[in-house]
């Protein structure tokens, strides 16, 4: 049933009082603040990971796939996380365990044997793949992870690409691979 009524009239919108800003714009009057240009401060590591983040291996995609979120039995990890002059792969701050994604350019290499006991001193472990374990076996990392995590792993040792906190490689020793390799 129509009213008989006319329709109401619309509303006016009043206007609001517009609070001025006490900096004066480019005219002289009184307008919005300057815009401040923030100088970047990320540079050096946190500029480098960053760039690591976006530039990942298909491996490590893999790998942070079931890690990202608390996939992994509810533990946290960050990614491509500076430490002191390091960046390492992924971490678990609360167990303090490393995990790297190693491709053939590491292997022997007597650099990764410095930086694991560097690690290792600063109480980090470290959990070393090739990427193509990764890629081809990947519960089977993911179950080493899992055993870091729970200190089931403790006695592993170096022959399986772990260096617990405890223990680095002594003398800045190559720390020795996994049969498979990197394909």
């Amino acid at each position: 049933m129509m009213s008989d009524l006319p329709p109401s009239p619309p509303r006016l919108r009043q206007a609001q009082p517009r609070h001025l800003s006490p900096f004066p714009n480019k005219f002289g009057g009184r307008g919005h603040p300057p815009t401040v240009h923030r100088v970047s401060k990320t540079t050096g590591a946190t500029a480098r990971a960053r760039k690591l983040r976006k530039a990942q291996t298909e491996a490590e995609g893999l790998l942070w796939w079931e890690l990202k979120n608390r996939n992994l039995n509810g533990f946290k990890f960050s990614r491509q996380v500076p430490i002191g002059p390091f960046i390492a792969d992924f971490v678990c701050r609360q167990r303090k365990l490393i995990v790297e994604a190693d491709g053939y350019q590491h292997a022997e290499s007597p650099k990764d044997a410095r930086r694991t006991q560097w690690l290792n001193k600063q109480g980090y472990s470290v959990l070393r793949f090739w990427n193509h374990d990764i890629l081809n076996a990947r519960q089977m990392a993911l179950s080493m992870i899992i055993e870091a995590l729970e200190g089931r792993l403790r006695d592993a040792g170096k022959e399986a690409g772990y260096w617990p906190s405890a223990s680095s490689p002594l003398r800045g020793e190559v720390p020795e691979r996994r049969e498979g390799g990197e394909g």
